[in-house]
């Protein structure tokens, strides 16, 4: 850990002399885990001040250890990207520091995503996701609804968009549970491809455990597709049930 942190002085450092280089006075850092680590530390170092903006949840695994109560403390202001997001700072910090802490929500390019044709009776139902294959992403949730959805004689192809270090055993639970073309596992893809993968697709599903506010869950609702997504950290701020 102090090694770590040996490196972190030594960015301050390259970073404080370049930003007096530029007679610049304010540092930005976009998360709050290294990054605003090595701010922290410049704003201590040199006459500058720092920001940072917080996403979650990953920061909040481990408050101690990312050192939020003292970015907080120690920040001009705190960005947050959800009401989430700025609940859990809350939590860590002292209220003379509430306010600091400003929401402003991530968003996307509407005009990028075109409206799916509506299908009135599919003859086979697409489901997308579009998720790292990791655990906080919930994916075995999904393979099991497919496999309630096999017994019952459903046609349907869920298709999952992402790679992961659980991509090679999730593979192999969907092979046990011998969905065989009803699921597809896609891979990573490139943002080009986002919107045809969209327009293909009947219902978008996000079975997440951990998420901050996710940017493939606007993009769904952009292209019209319907949402289904557990109701968990920012999700209950672009989704609410029975209305969106």
């Amino acid at each position: 850990r102090l090694l770590w942190f040996a490196f972190y002085w030594m960015e301050a450092l390259l970073i404080g002399r370049w930003m007096r280089q530029q007679r610049l006075s304010h540092l930005h850092a976009h998360f709050g885990s290294a990054a605003s680590t090595v701010a922290m530390i410049a704003a201590r170092m040199f006459p500058i001040c720092f920001s940072l903006t917080i996403h979650g949840p990953d920061e909040f695994y481990d408050v101690k250890g990312m050192l939020l109560q003292e970015k907080v403390e120690a920040a001009k202001f705190v960005v947050c990207i959800s009401e989430f997001a700025r609940s859990q700072l809350m939590l860590t910090s002292a209220h003379d520091h509430w306010s600091k802490l400003f929401v402003s929500p991530l968003g996307i390019d509407p005009e990028e995503f075109t409206p799916r044709r509506f299908k009135e009776q599919p003859a086979v139902f697409e489901l997308l996701t579009i998720a790292r294959c990791a655990a906080a992403k919930g994916l075995d949730v999904l393979l099991d609804a497919g496999a309630k959805l096999a017994s019952e004689g459903r046609p349907f192809r869920f298709r999952i968009a992402g790679h992961g270090p659980e991509r090679q055993r999730l593979e192999g639970a969907e092979a046990r549970i011998r969905l065989g073309d009803a699921c597809e596992f896609i891979g990573s893809v490139n943002r080009d491809r986002i919107p045809a993968l969209l327009q293909q697709s009947d219902i978008f599903v996000l079975p997440s455990f951990a998420e901050g506010v996710p940017v493939s869950l606007m993009e769904a609702m952009a292209s019209g597709v319907p949402c289904v997504a557990t109701r968990i950290a920012g999700i209950p701020e672009l989704i609410r049930d029975g209305v969106d």
